[in-house]
């Protein structure tokens, strides 16, 4: 996250700058993304925002004509900033929240004349303030360098007249890169990450007992023939983000298009790979990560990575966790979390593991093999692990340049909130564009849940597959299901509102009408992004019950771990604990320092 700050005393920032969300008059699904946004704020940045208890100055969230802010703290009180119509995404709420923490547009910065051209001519009349540059002795740039892709950064045709764009970049690969709307471009609060870039580690170990082993690889025989961090991508830049809103703009904000920063990715790209093929029956080879503590106090996070599995159906990929209760616990805690086994495919797949520690943790992944005879094994790259809820659900489309030249039409599978209710997510791939919608589905709970569904919200992201998580922008909308509007038969029960439907899968069901987003992102942006990689896409979706925001202004923490049934393929040996070398925590070092010191 970049953008060109105002002088004002840091004291003022996250602290009497705080957002009164009892003075929201919107909708809910605006309060639910508005919420979304804050908690991107706690994810990537050094700041964060509590309720308004009785605070002089405050960030006053209401609905007004468009979006906009003030910049900085201007003491004044109750501080307006306007989320209106067609300003609810998460993008531009974080824009006008960081000119109210007092950062001006990227392109407002006094030595902007070196990186942009601004065409005053094409700028629509009585917009041109929005252009001005803000003098050096009033504001600074902290010594960062200017940032085309910054969340701050208007968009090329920003407040164009129509005569052509107001905004043209020096270096020509950035021009269509300004103006992303899709969410900030770094972060701090992510606790792990691991790519395995030129072979290493990232302080992860490697146990063994018997044949099986996790090896640092570039390829492997059977499949995969390359890591997933430099996959292909389409288009170009390993680098990524998403399209923006088609949002009114009045004074502090703008509606722009779309595309990232292109960058280069010359490291060699390495992965992690389980041989199923020379290990015997039973064996098994555990990597563990470095000890990590939760710093949140809603005890949730989510575990990201990319797997392949080129092996028997009977192989497992097991990933446990385990909590310590202390400094002086060598052994912990552990408990399985995810699986992966079943039938192989020849590509790189992704997987969400939620594990909700409470307590100083390790994650672990274990290799096992199975009782048939195989030619490869499981690999795993590209792992992020965020103090984040993991989406609900994942929907991966194979080919989807082929499929959209193709003007295809796809459903994903029947998918169950958590909740109960069933859905289905449905794809139209246009040569130019991807509509998305989701529709609701005949499912095993119908029975026992409300109908019309209610004040569900349903939040749509395609992955940015940018391997760092921490640099990844997706391009993310959300709705909310509501039973009192004019189209509350969307959301009623299938087997009375819906038609009968023949899947792909085998499955026959009832489906409702789709609701979602048309022109979700164009083909252009996702080729000029990392949105594309090898071919695929992923679709990212949560069905998330905020009915209580009507009443309450957050949502309860909610740490329950989904119910799995894990079937291991032999019994678990008895836990020896982590390897030996992991166990060499700061608190530990410090121990052995003073012990050292002490004995001399």
């Amino acid at each position: 996250m970049t953008g060109y700050c105002s002088c004002f005393p840091s004291t003022d920032v996250g602290v009497a700058n705080e957002p009164d969300i009892n003075d929201i008059n919107k909708e809910l699904n605006a309060k639910g993304v508005i919420l979304k946004a804050l908690e991107e704020f706690r994810l990537k940045t050094c700041m964060d925002f509590k309720l308004r208890d009785n605070e002089t100055n405050y960030i006053s969230i209401e609905k007004d004509a468009g979006c906009f802010s003030y910049v900085g703290n201007n003491m004044i009180g109750g501080q307006i900033l306007s989320i209106g119509q067609g300003c609810g995404t998460v993008g531009i709420v974080e824009h006008e929240f960081l000119h109210a923490l007092g950062f001006w547009h990227e392109q407002s910065r006094y030595d902007r004349d070196d990186y942009v051209t601004i065409l005053l001519e094409n700028i629509e009349e009585g917009r041109e303030y929005n252009f001005q540059k803000v003098l050096k002795n009033e504001s600074t740039t902290q010594g960062t360098p200017y940032d085309y892709d910054s969340l701050m950064h208007y968009g090329p045709n920003a407040f164009s007249n129509g005569n052509g764009p107001t905004i043209i970049t020096k270096l020509p690969q950035y021009q269509y890169v300004i103006g992303q709307r899709f969410d900030m471009t770094s972060a701090l609060a992510f606790l792990d990450r691991c790519s395995f870039e030129n072979g290493s580690m990232c302080e992860m170990v490697r146990c063994s007992k018997n044949k099986a082993s996790w090896d640092s690889v570039t390829s492997v025989p059977e499949g995969p023939h390359s890591g997933h961090s430099n996959l292909g991508v389409s288009g170009g830049p390993l680098n990524s983000s998403s399209p923006t809103s088609n949002a009114s703009v009045p004074i502090n904000a703008t509606s722009a298009p779309d595309f990232s920063t292109p960058a280069a990715d010359t490291e060699t790209d390495f992965f992690m790979h389980f041989s199923t093929a020379t290990a015997d029956e039973g064996d098994r080879a555990k990597m563990d990560t470095m000890r990590m503590t939760p710093r949140r106090k809603c005890s949730v996070q989510c575990l990201q990575f990319f797997y392949y599995h080129s092996g028997n159906e009977s192989d497992q990929l097991n990933i446990w966790i385990r909590e310590f209760d202390d400094e002086f616990d060598q052994t912990g805690t552990r408990q399985l979390v995810g699986q992966i086994t079943g039938p192989p495919a020849d590509y790189w797949q992704l997987q969400h593991v939620p594990l909700n520690a409470t307590k100083t943790f390790q994650v672990e992944f274990e290799g096992q093999k199975g009782d048939g005879n195989s030619s490869g094994g499981f690999s795993v790259d590209d792992i992020n692990l965020s103090e984040t809820e993991c989406p609900h659900r994942t929907w991966q489309i194979r080919d989807v340049e082929r499929l959209s030249d193709a003007d295809s039409t796809l459903y994903s599978p029947r998918y169950y909130s958590p909740d109960g209710y069933a859905y289905q997510m449905e794809a139209y791939l246009r040569p130019s564009y991807i509509d998305v919608f989701l529709r609701l589905v005949s499912g095993d709970n119908d029975d026992q849940l409300q109908w019309p569904c209610p004040w569900r919200q349903v939040t749509i992201s395609m992955l940015d597959q940018n391997p760092d998580i921490q640099q990844r922008m997706s391009k993310q909308l959300s709705y909310t299901t509501d039973p009192n509007s004019t189209y509350s038969y969307v959301w009623d029960y299938p087997r009375i509102a819906g038609d009968l439907f023949n899947d792909s899968y085998g499955e026959s069901y009832f489906v409702n009408i789709g609701w979602g987003f048309r022109n979700f992102i164009t083909m252009e942006a996702m080729r000029n992004r990392g949105f594309i990689k090898g071919g695929d896409i992923f679709f990212l979706v949560s069905m998330q019950d905020i009915s209580e925001l009507r009443f309450n202004d957050s949502l309860m923490c909610n740490t329950m771990l989904p119910q799995q049934n894990f079937t291991l393929f032999s019994a678990d040996p008895e836990d020896e604990g982590p390897p030996s070398s992991v166990v060499s925590t700061p608190v530990l070092i410090l121990l052995m320092v003073l012990a050292l010191q002490w004995s001399s």
